[in-house]
């Protein structure tokens, strides 16, 4: 299951006009700042995009400092308004979402029989006639006054299991067709019906 985070702007430096815009080298001090105050240690450079308040987005010639550790999880970077050269405003670090994975845990893989055999009346005959043999043959010297029902069911689960894989086999996931013969008969019917309207469209016309 996959869950959404945002991560905060570390930090928006603004100006009333354009000639209070800082030069290259205050640039250059901004960012040096933001890199050893805040959390994004080490870092990848990564361009971002400018989105205007109508919705548009544009190139933007900022960079935005992702940490390398979710480097992979980044889904997108975009500067705030105003992040452009062209406003009255500097961005020295955009807002960006990342993806988080929850923790996924093996799980130990659960036999299978092939139950479908059952369907047959001999083989479902078969099934029924050697469990009962080997269900009696098991508790035959049991005492009934004796008899422990946790273990009458733990026995009972052993024979039933021995039972389906000397009658039923085990099956695995990937001896299954990739497409049923269900499947293959309504395809043969839909070209079937399909061709039938092409030749009567092709009489009338």
């Amino acid at each position: 299951m996959q869950q959404w985070a945002r991560i905060p702007k570390v930090m928006k430096t603004s100006w009333e006009n354009l000639d209070m815009v800082p030069e290259a080298e205050e640039v250059s001090a901004i960012w040096n700042t933001a890199r050893k105050t805040s959390w994004l240690w080490p870092r990848e450079r990564r361009k971002v995009m400018c989105r205007a308040l109508n919705g548009t987005t544009k190139n933007c010639i900022d960079y935005a400092l992702v940490p390398k550790q979710w480097k992979i999880s980044t889904l997108d970077t975009v500067a705030l308004a105003g992040g452009d050269f062209d406003s009255h405003q500097k961005l020295a670090m955009a807002s960006f979402r990342l993806r988080l994975k929850s923790a996924i845990q093996l799980q130990k893989k659960v036999p299978r029989f092939r139950t479908e055999l059952l369907k047959n009346e001999s083989t479902r005959n078969r099934y029924r006639i050697n469990f009962y043999l080997a269900f009696n043959l098991e508790n035959s010297s049991m005492n009934p006054e004796e008899i422990d029902l946790d273990t009458l069911a733990h026995e009972s689960n052993e024979i039933l299991i021995q039972t389906s894989e000397t009658v039923l086999g085990r099956t695995n996931s990937s001896e299954k067709a990739w497409i049923t013969d269900e499947t293959i008969q309504m395809c043969k019917d839909k070209c079937a019906v399909a061709n039938r309207q092409d030749r009567g469209s092709r009489d009338i016309s």
